[in-house]
């Protein structure tokens, strides 16, 4: 995409231009960078966020129909929030196991 503002529609009242918004934020450890990175004509909105927890580094990626930035900003960095949160649910549950979550059974003491 180019770094022309792109509005939502032509030619009538129509939600601010986006271009290039960035929102960082640290959540449970995890520094989080948010970037909007433009607007289609027909009002759908592309981002992605990066979240880095040390070692670990993922990118999540977002297309959606939004008025504005700021719409389009909160429902990303929510997205980012919702996969910390699973992330670290998931590593709970697994420390709990007591083959320590191995699916190949490898960890388990069931006998042979």
């Amino acid at each position: 995409m180019n770094s022309e503002e792109i509005s939502p529609t032509s030619g009538a009242p129509s939600a601010p231009a986006i271009n290039k918004l960035e929102h960082r934020f640290t959540y449970r450890g995890w520094d989080i960078a948010v970037q909007l990175d433009g607007m289609t004509r027909d009002g759908c909105v592309s981002g992605h966020a990066d979240l880095n927890a040390g070692a670990y580094r993922c990118r999540v990626v977002f297309a959606s129909p939004h008025y504005d930035g700021a719409s389009a900003l909160q429902a990303l960095a929510r997205r980012a929030r919702d996969l910390v949160d699973d992330r670290e649910a998931l590593a709970a549950t697994i420390e709990r196991r007591p083959d320590g979550g191995r699916v190949d059974g490898a960890g388990s003491n069931s006998g042979s």
